[in-house]
């Protein structure tokens, strides 16, 4: 997975924080796309952590508002210094 980057969405907990532990451990660029800043930032340093890799970025979107998503794509680009 060197080379690519993937935004998991809640990605805080459950599901969405194996799978981003797991393209993490696999050395992609992962992107935790969450709702809660809080919940977010520990999930973020705990991957971090626990897969060795320090391409491990937050950003925040509620899913549930499409305007919120849209702001997301908007400000997204892969190769900002974000997902370097």
């Amino acid at each position: 997975m060197q080379g690519r980057t993937c935004i998991v969405t809640g990605a805080n907990s459950g599901i969405g924080y194996e799978v981003a532990l797991g393209l993490a451990r696999a050395g992609a660029t992962t992107v935790l796309l969450c709702r809660d800043e809080a919940r977010g930032a520990a999930a973020c340093a705990a991957i971090r952590r626990a897969s060795g890799n320090p391409a491990v970025h937050l950003r925040l979107a509620d899913l549930a508002s499409l305007a919120s998503v849209r702001r997301f794509a908007a400000e997204f680009r892969p190769i900002s210094p974000l997902v370097r």
